[in-house]
């Protein structure tokens, strides 16, 4: 399975903690894209620890478009 994210301008910080909820055990994603998304740093946090845990996903898109770091 592939999750695109890229391009979701109504993504908000708070919503990677829930992509990392929904994915953090989830075997069947293989790639993930969240490019052209404006995350900050709590973002970038829980996307690390997602793919530190979530062995499964194998390609992982980010530009950190509009980023805050």
């Amino acid at each position: 399975a592939i999750i695109d994210q890229s391009k979701n301008p109504k993504k908000k910080p708070t919503g990677t903690a829930a992509l990392y909820e929904a994915l953090k055990n989830n075997t069947s994603v293989t790639k993930l894209d969240i490019s052209h998304n404006m995350l900050y740093e709590r973002g970038y946090k829980d996307i690390a620890s997602l793919l530190r845990e979530n062995k499964s996903i194998q390609t992982f898109y980010s530009d950190m478009y509009g980023g805050h770091i």
